[in-house]
């Protein structure tokens, strides 16, 4: 069955419709018993759907109602559609007014679920990516994905017992190039001049700055240390 509701129908011009379609005429009475919408409801219900051209009324005593062409509920539906079309495009507007000017320019998050959050509110990747991780969690597929785009990827990270596995398999996967650095507990991604995210893990915090002079700063102090740093090799 159609589901009404989608179209604009409330719940009671819902069932109505739906009872007289299986009827194919009735009193209101019928229609109020079989389609459990309440005798104190159903004129009102049945004038709606009448007004709406969806049904007509067969005059006698009692009157009896019964459903119109059902080209009307496609028209009904057509319209619904463009309707929605229109309030896409609107949406993609806002969208895009959202993006230029009502983003903050700092954002502070703490915990896991503010981290995802923040990751995701953050730009796609256009030309590169520098990151410096902690526990260095694989995410290949991702990788992957970048690599066939041309993006530049650089990744730094601590390199010992706990992380060492995980390096082996992003190495492994996507042949990328890994250098060591002392980490405490932080981690850092740098995005195409435009973003930095900066997490904090002891404290379970997470730093988003949209500004292209800090981003630029930290993309010079990234490549100053990834130039001196020791490259990551594995054995075949």
């Amino acid at each position: 069955m159609v589901k009404l509701q989608e179209l604009g129908f409330n719940e009671y011009e819902s069932k109505a419709y739906e009872t007289l379609v299986k009827f194919d005429k009735a009193t209101a009475n019928r229609i109020s018993t079989e389609s459990e919408v309440p005798y104190s409801r159903i004129y009102d219900v049945l004038a709606s759907l009448s007004h709406k051209g969806l049904i007509h009324i067969i005059p006698g005593d009692p009157k009896q109602y019964t459903i119109s062409d059902p080209k009307n509920l496609l028209d009904l539906a057509e319209h619904r559609k463009n309707e929605l079309t229109k309030t896409i495009q609107e949406i993609k507007v806002l969208e895009k007014s959202y993006d230029l000017n009502i983003k903050q320019p700092i954002v502070v998050g703490y915990g896991k679920d503010n981290f995802s959050v923040i990751v995701d509110e953050m730009k796609e990747t256009e030309k590169y990516s520098y990151n410096i991780r902690y526990k260095a969690d694989p995410k290949t597929k991702w990788i992957k994905r970048h690599q066939k785009k041309g993006i530049d990827r650089k990744n730094m990270t601590r390199y010992d017992e706990e992380t060492k596995n995980n390096v082996k398999k992003w190495i492994k996967d996507t042949k990328t190039d890994w250098r060591e650095i002392n980490n405490e507990g932080v981690a850092i991604s740098i995005k195409d001049d435009e973003e930095t995210m900066i997490c904090v893990i002891k404290s379970n915090a997470t730093l988003l700055i949209r500004d292209k002079a800090f981003a630029k700063l930290m993309k010079d102090l990234y490549l100053a240390k990834w130039n001196i740093s020791k490259e990551i090799k594995i054995q075949p």
